[in-house]
């Protein structure tokens, strides 16, 4: 077997992890007994290695030692996400995978390679502390240029303090056209509007939007952004027709 995962390493090189499923749903080619051995070969060849805690079964993460992963990706690998960090981060992983194949974006950072970035101009840890990094930054192209996205995705209700600090860091320095919140919650989509009434958010100048994150997942460029205007989704902004 001489497949080289060339596809899986780039991708896990951004995210810092390869789930099963994850490959399954978007990479693996063939029949069930053939991806069982591609699957395998990963671990075998050393192009990956098993999640370092025993109870993120069937999650990789790339081998920085390989020769192969060295090549093609350097010393830009992402670390590893905490097993309770794990089905945030594949959540993301889903939605900006889901994007690609839609053609709705240019491309896409995850946070990992954004604080690789901000680091990398020899910043200080003090100031990233004031820099708030999304979970996802997407760079889109629509008839007025490029356009800038930074998605949120909120599992779990954070505390209004938590809120509040995030806002104040957006405020500062966006580095986005649009920010995204996405949640299940209305619970926590009141604590968001609370918090960046208390900060006084200048929505009037870094737009905000709301959506369902199962409507991300099921059809991430068509899910409906609720913003204080109106509503609009990405392949609206990009002028695209998706599947």
């Amino acid at each position: 077997m001489r497949h080289i995962p060339t596809s899986e390493i780039a991708f896990a090189a951004k995210s810092g992890f390869l789930s099963r499923q994850l490959w399954l749903d978007f990479f693996a080619k063939g029949a069930k007994s053939w991806k069982n051995k591609v699957w395998r070969s990963f671990t075998e060849r050393g192009y990956f290695r098993l999640h370092p805690s025993s109870r993120a079964g069937d999650v990789l993460v790339p081998n920085r030692k390989n020769e192969m992963v060295r090549r093609m990706v350097g010393e830009a690998v992402a670390s590893p996400p905490y097993i309770s960090q794990l089905d945030h981060d594949e959540t993301c992983s889903r939605i900006a995978l889901t994007l690609e194949r839609q053609g709705v974006i240019q491309s896409y950072m995850t946070e990992a390679e954004q604080k690789r970035h901000f680091f990398g101009w020899n910043r200080s840890f003090r100031d990233a502390a004031a820099v708030k990094f999304p979970d996802l930054l997407l760079e889109l192209s629509g008839p007025k240029g490029k356009k800038l996205v930074a998605i949120e995705v909120e599992l779990s209700k954070k505390s209004p303090k938590r809120y509040c600090a995030i806002f104040r860091a957006y405020s500062r320095k966006p580095g986005h056209d649009l920010l995204v919140y996405l949640a299940r919650s209305e619970t926590i989509f009141d604590a968001l509007s609370r918090a960046m009434k208390e900060v006084r958010f200048p929505t009037w100048e870094h737009a905000v939007g709301f959506s369902l994150v199962d409507d991300w997942l099921n059809d991430p460029g068509c899910a409906a952004i609720n913003l204080s205007e109106g509503k609009t989704s990405l392949a609206q902004i990009v002028g695209v027709e998706t599947d």
